[in-house]
């Protein structure tokens, strides 16, 4: 998303500020710690069967408060497709065992007691991530099922989030705009665990110049089939391989991106850039992905300005925020790989339009 859209401390006081989602009104939660009893999905171990992994899935009433998916379906594959591609028999073999969804997104489901969860994670062709993943990518098992939660993103802990959270409710506030205005969602890999499919998990030829990032490619994945691969990028996986980018600088670790969606927001943004000069050329929405121009974003909200620049210095990733319209951005699915932030239920939302 970054490619798309790519704080200072305000006042206390003001005008009440809506709770971002998933927010309890029990204080006395500890926050590193994830709430209620259910017991979430966790890795299949190598070599296990669909079946044997739908017998450790907890049975209706017993240990989990999240509805169990039934995946009698789990192993209808079509078999010429499985034989020419095995990739795609597994993504088939995941949608049909509700790993995934159509979209190829981890599936998002209410406990009884109202939380959003999901459950372990996969990448959008169906491949179930790992213990050997997570100890190459520095993610423990607690971050996973906070992230499950949705009680903190990939690199940062629950305490951060929340902190990361209100004080850009306070920033918006600040800059004039009224948070119940504006639909605050994080994307991209902090959000969903991979990248998209426009980000493919890095090849062996990928880094054959590059001794470094080879080494740890060939010890994290070199002994495994292509079928046993992930396919898309994790988060922060080429910064933990030591991969260099296209100019030979060290890949940065993954970001944030925080896609702000309110009417309001662009028309103060819109008085900004009629009262401006502008190169050719250049557009107040993006004629592809229909965010506005980031330099007026950035002139029209100083103290949104200012959070990011906080929070990238304390957490040393990048924040991207990216402005479009209440409807949120348009549904470029139908562009192939094209880049789709379209609003969808499996979203990481931080706050919807009219929260209170």
């Amino acid at each position: 998303m970054a490619d798309e859209g790519r704080e200072a401390d305000a006042p206390s006081g003001g005008p009440d500020l809506p709770r971002a989602e998933g927010d309890t009104a029990d204080e006395g939660r500890e926050a590193d710690t994830p709430s209620g009893d259910a017991d979430l999905p966790g890795p299949r171990a190598e070599g296990d069967t669909a079946d044997e992994a739908r017998e450790e899935r907890a049975e209706p009433g017993e240990h989990s408060d999240v509805s169990p998916v039934d995946d009698r379906s789990a192993d209808i594959v079509h078999e010429d497709d499985s034989a020419a591609d095995p990739i795609e028999a597994r993504r088939q073999a995941a949608e049909a065992a509700g790993h995934i969804d159509q979209d190829g997104r981890v599936p998002v489901e209410h406990s009884e007691s109202g939380d959003r969860v999901r459950g372990w994670p996969h990448d959008d062709t169906g491949y179930a991530v790992r213990e050997e993943d997570l100890d190459v990518l520095g993610i423990d098992s607690g971050q996973v099922e906070q992230w499950q939660r949705f009680e903190a993103p990939l690199g940062m802990n629950p305490e951060q989030y929340k902190e990361f959270t209100g004080s850009l409710l306070v920033a918006l506030a600040a800059d004039g705009i009224d948070p119940s205005q504006v639909d605050i969602r994080l994307q991209g890999s902090s959000a969903q665990f991979f990248s998209g499919p426009h980000k493919d998990f890095p090849r062996d030829q990928d880094v054959a110049d590059q001794p470094e990032a080879k080494a740890r490619w060939d010890a994290w994945v070199g002994d495994r089939p292509e079928d046993e691969r992930p396919s898309r990028v994790p988060f922060d996986a080429k910064a933990q391989l030591g991969m260099l980018d296209d100019r030979g600088r060290p890949e940065d670790r993954s970001d944030y991106d925080v896609q702000l969606s309110s009417d309001a927001m662009v028309d103060k943004a819109r008085q900004v850039w009629d009262s401006s000069v502008h190169e050719d050329g250049k557009s107040f929405a993006h004629r592809k992905y229909d965010f506005i121009d980031k330099d007026t974003v950035r002139d029209t909200f100083p103290a949104l300005t200012s959070w990011k620049e906080r929070w990238e210095a304390d957490l040393g990733r990048e924040v991207a925020p990216a402005l479009f319209g209440s409807a949120g951005p348009p549904d470029k699915r139908a562009d192939g790989k094209g880049i789709s932030t379209h609003f969808r239920e499996t979203d990481w939302i931080i706050t919807r339009h009219g929260s209170t």
